[in-house]
């Protein structure tokens, strides 16, 4: 995703270890390695301003944590959401801890959503749900055509970026849990292939 000034942000997960380059050559201060070795994937979150140089980057968790979506806002605050299944989440700026962690007793899936601020510190973090995951992101090529899952989305100023939907109007992304899904398909008697109109299906108590 891109800000209005052409910085660009890069969330995912990754193994073991993370290197980023600039100009071909691995640049030390913001690649990631996991002392752990533990093959578990991590979150992480990068900023690079419009030359390619990367600003900052921050590793979301140490042990089994996906990022699922990231968006900016008009400010350059940066989000990340995603679920981990680890004890805690903890939340890192430039390799150092940043004081803001999550806690998950029970070790089940939980959502979570991460704000950061133009220089990569991490503001809050939230947790979503005791056992949540986010079972698909959705879009629809064309108005009046049904959303079918795809493998990421990137949330622009007006919703969702390549979807037909995504404008200067009331309703920006929609969240239906895919229980609620189940539950029509179960009424209409049959099997429901696609996600119906909805950008985000969850799964798990929220």
């Amino acid at each position: 995703m891109r800000d209005k000034y052409n910085n660009v942000y890069v969330g995912g997960s990754y193994q073991n270890y993370l290197d980023v380059y600039n100009t071909n050559n691995i640049d030390n201060e913001f690649s990631i390695n996991d002392a752990s070795q533990n093959s578990n994937y991590h979150g992480f979150l990068l900023k690079c301003d419009k030359t390619g140089k990367c600003q900052w980057i921050s590793q979301i968790g140490d042990d089994t944590t996906e990022v699922y979506m990231s968006f900016v806002d008009n400010l350059q605050n940066s989000y990340a959401a995603g679920y981990y299944t680890a004890s805690s989440l903890n939340i890192y700026n430039n390799h150092q801890l940043s004081g803001v962690s999550l806690s998950n007793s029970n070790l089940n899936n939980r959502g979570y959503v991460v704000k950061y601020n133009a220089s990569g510190i991490t503001q809050w973090a939230r947790q979503i749900g005791d056992n949540t995951k986010v079972y698909s992101v959705n879009i629809s090529e064309k108005k009046g055509t049904i959303k079918l899952p795809v493998n990421k989305i990137t949330l622009g100023n007006n919703g969702i970026k390549s979807d037909a939907h995504s404008g200067a109007w009331h309703r920006q992304v929609s969240l239906l849990a895919k229980e609620r899904v189940d539950d029509f398909a179960k009424e209409a008697g049959k099997t429901i292939q696609a996600l119906l109109w909805w950008d985000c299906t969850d799964q798990g108590p929220c």
